[in-house]
C-alpha cells in the first residue's frame, strides 16, 4: 500500500506469469475493522512469450560475383534482371518464426563507400522497402528493382524485419559488378571479289574485313547461285534453304580483322556472296555485305 491506514491509498502487487495463457486478477480491499470489499475488482488478461527471435534473410539473385549489364537483363547469366527500364531485380527469401513484416534493401558503391538513395544520388546509408510476395507469412519471397547508374562494383544488403520489429542481425550481402552492355552490331565488308568482277572457276578465295566497337567473334558467308537463287550447302549441293560457312579470321576477338574463305565453284554463271559478322554479345550485322560476280570457264 502507498499509504496504509489512510482513507484512500494506491496499491500494487508484482507477479510473474508462469507461461502464456489467460488469467484473472481479483483485488479485495480490507479496512481496519476487517470489513472486506463485497464486490472485489476483477480484471481478465492474457500473457504471451515475447518474440525476440530475429528474422532471416537471403539474396538469391544476383549471385555473389555476378556481372550484370547496365542496360539490364541478367546477372551472371543468371537473369538478375528483369526489372523494367533496363534495371536489375534483386530477389531473395525472408523467414521468421512469427511472420515477416518487411525486407529492407540497401545498395552500396564499393568504390566510393556511398549508399544509393531514393532520389538517385549517393550518400549516407539509406535502406529501401522491398516488395514481399506474402507479407506477414513465416516465409516469403522478396524483390527490389534497381537501375545501376554506371559500370562499377556494388554490394546489395537485405535485412528482414518481423512483426515484432526484430531485425535480421546478420543481413544477407552480395557483391556484384555492372558493365555497359554492348548493343552495337559489327560491320562487314567484302574486298574480293568485288561486285561485277569476273573470276575463273575452281577454288575461289573470298576476302574482306569486319569491325566492331568491342570485338569481332565470327564472320559467316553464304554463297548463292544468282541465276537459280539456290544456296551452296555444306555437302556441296545447292538448295533453296539458306546455308553459310564460317570464315577464317586473321585476328579473332579483336575490334578489326580481315577474314577469308575458300570455296570451289565449277559452274559458270553469276554468283553472290552474303557476309555477316557477329560479336561476342551476339550482335549481328543488320546490313550484310553482298557482292555479285561472274565465274567463267577458261
Amino acid at each position: 500500500l502507498a499509504a496504509p491506514g489512510a482513507t484512500a491509498t494506491g496499491w500494487s502487487f508484482d507477479w510473474s506469469a508462469t507461461g502464456a495463457g489467460s488469467y484473472t486478477a481479483t483485488a479485495t480491499a480490507v479496512d481496519a475493522s476487517a470489513n472486506a470489499d463485497a464486490s472485489p475488482a476483477t480484471v481478465t488478461f492474457s500473457s504471451y512469450v515475447p518474440d525476440t527471435t530475429p528474422a532471416d534473410t537471403t539474396v538469391t539473385s544476383p549471385s555473389n560475383g555476378d556481372s550484370v549489364p547496365v542496360g539490364g537483363g541478367t546477372a551472371g547469366g543468371a537473369t538478375a534482371g528483369g526489372a523494367t527500364n533496363g534495371g536489375i531485380t534483386f530477389s531473395g527469401v525472408a523467414s521468421d518464426d512469427t511472420g515477416v513484416a518487411a525486407v529492407k534493401v540497401a545498395v552500396k558503391n564499393d568504390a566510393t563507400g556511398q549508399w544509393w538513395r531514393a532520389d538517385g544520388t549517393w550518400g549516407s546509408y539509406q535502406a529501401h522497402s522491398a516488395t514481399l510476395s506474402a507479407a506477414g507469412a513465416t516465409s516469403t519471397g522478396w524483390s527490389f528493382d534497381w537501375s545501376p547508374t554506371g559500370a562499377g562494383s556494388y554490394s546489395v544488403t537485405a535485412a528482414a524485419v518481423d512483426s515484432s520489429g526484430n531485425v535480421d542481425t546478420s543481413p544477407a550481402t552480395v557483391t556484384f559488378s555492372s558493365y555497359v552492355a554492348d548493343t552495337i552490331a559489327p560491320d562487314s565488308r567484302i574486298s574480293s571479289p568485288l561486285p561485277g568482277t569476273t573470276v575463273r572457276k575452281g577454288d575461289i578465295v573470298f576476302r574482306g574485313t569486319a569491325t566492331d566497337n568491342v570485338a569481332v567473334q565470327a564472320v559467316r558467308i553464304g554463297i548463292r547461285d544468282a541465276d537459280s537463287g539456290l544456296w551452296l550447302q555444306a555437302d556441296g549441293t545447292w538448295a533453296a534453304g539458306y546455308a553459310s560457312y564460317t570464315a577464317t579470321l586473321a585476328s579473332a576477338d579483336s575490334a578489326s580483322t580481315t577474314w577469308q574463305l575458300t570455296a570451289r565453284l565449277m559452274g559458270k554463271g553469276s554468283y553472290s556472296i552474303r557476309v555477316v559478322a557477329s560479336d561476342a554479345t551476339s550482335n549481328t550485322d543488320a546490313s550484310p555485305a553482298w557482292s555479285t560476280f561472274k565465274v567463267v570457264v577458261r
